[in-house]
């Protein structure tokens, strides 16, 4: 997946909705319905693999703050802006940021938008692509909900300057090249008043209310509003409404996955990462479509949080563990891991970065699967959970002892 940036034609992929992933030239790449995504690293350009993530809806209407719009538009107050500005490219390699710009007012100077589904009394994670310009620039800017607290962010260091107030339950800043960061905050919203809010922000230890001079200014672009308390997900763009990410679903199946696998012996070997403390981050399972509770899996499982367990599992029908190994502390988060599994009746072992092997003399695996799935446990809520899957090998024998180390090393 990492290497080649597709997808074996045997494998189906499927998503519906609008998603985003960022490409080898660091520019954020737009999308629709079951566009498999290849995800890179904004600094090294390295490719990080296949990005699957579980649904999630942006509840802004439109997610690039303007007021131009004919129904539920963003607000200014005590500024002013401009739209599509082509001082500079926004993530996405076009000229559709705004530039926000304050005015000579003691205020605050506010961009702000009520999303028309409304907003509840539970958590959110509320992002924004943000540049400074080359001159006349603010520098800060901080972000908030009605009634919560405000996190402030140095545009020009890439740091949080400030946090304070109530309902911050975590936030961050991170680079995504030429110039832009992606800022976050997650609230535990404590009422229903609607309004978020996009606030220039008075220096390192300022404040958000401050006497503009009318020129300074910030470029904004890619507002995301999730109801969520997980973790920030990839860029969903929206206009004229919400807009939803449907889960991701990538399966082998039919005929394709029976000249693919055999029952009898063969070796899983799997690099992939987490992205949610959760079990179906960055797995790779083998089932039976029948029952489901007939399974063989490598990959991640969390047994609390930052547990870092991965682990090789067989089980058979009526809940009867044939061969489990858990190896504890062996991944952490947005890291790579490695894991193998080597399988034949009463012959089992595997292993997960390089580590000595773990061999099970007792066990038999009798049922015939139908089914590879990648990051999908029906047993586990929400089955779907954020990874990257880096590569996935399969062998259709037993791999030695010394095989089954050396490929996760």
């Amino acid at each position: 997946f990492a290497a080649v940036k597709k997808l074996d034609p045997r494998i189906t992929y499927s998503r519906t909705g609008p998603a985003s992933y960022t490409d080898e030239f660091g520019k954020v790449v737009l999308v629709g319905d079951n566009a498999p995504r290849f995800d890179h690293d904004v600094d090294t350009r390295e490719s990080k693999g296949l990005l699957i993530e579980e649904s999630r809806t942006n509840v802004f209407d439109h997610s690039i703050p303007r007021t131009s719009y004919t129904s539920n538009a963003w607000s200014v107050s005590q500024g002013s802006i401009v739209e599509n500005t082509t001082e500079t490219t926004a993530p996405d390699g076009t000229y559709t940021a705004t530039k926000f710009i304050d005015n000579s007012t003691n205020a605050q100077h506010l961009l702000y938008q009520a999303p028309s589904s409304g907003i509840s009394a539970t958590n959110y994670i509320w992002s924004l692509y943000v540049k400074e310009p080359a001159s006349n620039s603010q520098r800060y800017i901080s972000l908030t909900m009605h009634g919560m607290g405000y996190v402030a962010y140095d545009i020009q260091d890439g740091v949080i300057a400030q946090s304070y107030g109530s309902g911050i339950q975590g936030s961050g800043i991170y680079p995504v090249g030429n110039g832009w960061y992606r800022c976050w905050v997650e609230y535990l919203k404590a009422n229903t008043n609607a309004a978020v809010y996009i606030i220039l922000h008075n220096g390192a230890n300022g404040g958000h209310t401050y006497t503009g001079n009318g020129t300074d200014s910030l470029y904004v672009w890619g507002a995301q509003l999730e109801q969520v308390d997980t973790v920030i997900s990839s860029y969903i763009p929206t206009s004229y409404g919400p807009a939803t990410r449907g889960g991701e679903t990538v399966t082998m199946e039919g005929e394709e996955f029976t000249d693919f696998y055999n029952q009898t012996e063969g070796t899983l070997v799997l690099a992939a990462s987490y992205l949610e403390d959760n079990r179906t981050g960055g797995i790779v399972t083998i089932d039976d479509t029948s029952n489901t509770s007939e399974y063989t899996e490598v990959g991640y499982r969390a047994g609390g949080a930052g547990s870092g367990n991965v682990a090789s599992y067989i089980r058979t029908d009526a809940g009867n563990d044939q061969y489990f190994k858990s190896f504890t502390s062996t991944a952490t988060l947005g890291n790579e891991f490695k894991v193998a599994l080597a399988y034949k009746d009463n012959d089992y072992a595997s292993s997960v970065n390089g580590q000595t092997v773990h061999t099970d003399t007792s066990g038999t695996t009798s049922k015939v699967y139908d089914r590879l799935r990648f990051n999908h446990v029906d047993s586990v809520s929400p089955s779907i959970a954020s990874s990257y899957i880096r590569r996935f090998m399969y062998y259709r024998k037993r791999l030695s002892n010394n095989q089954v180390v050396t490929l996760t090393s």
